[in-house]
């Protein structure tokens, strides 16, 4: 299996990082997603998610775009035509990934998470457990 028969086509999970914050909250919510991709500059992408986003909302910095309020993840182009299993080794480090035009790498074509693999190999994901980078965080933040 490819990544092409696995992946989100389209750009719903990618917002400009001049979209404010609470707007980037927003479309979270509505796409009922851990993380966001966020376009720095053509084809440069990061990635944000809650656990950025709501301290910034909780200090008044809603209105701010992600640009000034928000320090972005670095990630790693990926590209549809991998085969499943290498892009899943990047998955375990990244949330989400984006997927990146061969003949023009500074498009993106579509996304990936572990939920889209699953979803095509007929895995159920109702219950998913964080990211592994969300669990980490989470247990630095109890230290």
């Amino acid at each position: 299996m490819h990544v092409e028969d696995a992946m989100r086509v389209g750009r719903d999970r990618l917002v400009s990082n001049e979209v404010a914050v609470l707007q980037a909250l927003e479309t979270l919510d509505e796409l009922g997603e851990h993380a966001l991709l966020v376009e720095i500059r053509y084809g440069q992408w990061g990635w944000i998610d809650h656990r950025g986003l709501q301290p910034a909302a909780h200090r008044g910095r809603g209105e701010t775009s992600i640009k000034k309020g928000i320090r972005t993840r670095p990630l790693v182009r990926t590209h549809a035509d991998m085969p499943v299993d290498q892009a899943m080794r990047r998955v375990a480090v990244y949330p989400l990934l984006p997927l990146a035009s061969r003949m023009n790498p500074s498009w993106m074509v579509g996304t990936l998470t572990l939920e889209d693999v699953h979803r095509a190999y007929g895995i159920p994901t109702a219950n998913r457990p964080p990211h592994k980078n969300q669990r980490m965080s989470k247990l630095s933040d109890q230290t």
